[in-house]
Formats: structure tokens, C-alpha cells, sequence
């Protein structure tokens, strides 16, 4: 990040909240169709988590674990992005 300019760094951050915004729709999306799965499924299995394992194993429960952790690895992206600009603005207005 030490090589971006604030200005770059904050245009990345736009980019990334934008990407993380259709993401969790996505997400939200898998979300809701889990919810149908276990409703319409769960009875088919002897305990919950034997229930989640099949979940998971499917196209859209695979779909859903990358991108509860894509979107994890976005926030802290725009969290050091944050920071990064906050100390760049601070060394402007002199305060470091």
C-alpha cells in the first residue's frame, strides 16, 4: 500500500466496496437457498451438521464458503485502506 498515492489508495477502496457490495448480495442470495435446503431437507439427515456437510458440499454451498472468506479478506483490505488514508490525511493536516 506504500506505494499508492491517497488518492489511488482511496479510488482502490471505492472499487473494493463496490465489489464486496455485489458479493454479499451474492452471498445473501446462497444465503436464502440454504435456508430453503435445510427446510425442505434437513429431515433427510440424522443431525444438522450432517445437513450443513451435504449443504457445503454442493455447488452452491462451495460458492458460499468462498465468498464468505473473499468477502472477509475484502473488509480487512478496506480497513488497511482506511487506515492508510486516515494517516495520510493526519500527515497532511501535520498532525503526525
Amino acid at each position: 500500500m506504500n506505494h499508492l498515492t491517497p488518492a489511488e489508495a482511496a479510488e482502490k477502496r471505492i472499487k473494493l466496496s463496490e465489489e464486496y457490495s455485489r458479493l454479499s448480495d451474492e452471498m445473501g442470495l446462497l444465503e436464502q437457498k440454504e435456508a430453503v435446503f435445510f427446510h425442505e431437507k434437513r429431515e433427510g439427515y440424522k443431525t444438522d451438521k450432517a445437513a450443513q456437510i451435504a449443504y457445503n458440499a454442493s455447488q452452491e454451498g462451495q460458492r458460499l464458503i468462498y465468498l464468505k472468506r473473499h468477502c472477509k479478506g475484502r473488509e480487512k483490505e478496506i480497513s488497511a485502506l482506511n487506515s492508510f488514508i486516515s494517516v495520510a490525511n493526519h500527515q497532511v493536516l501535520g498532525h503526525y
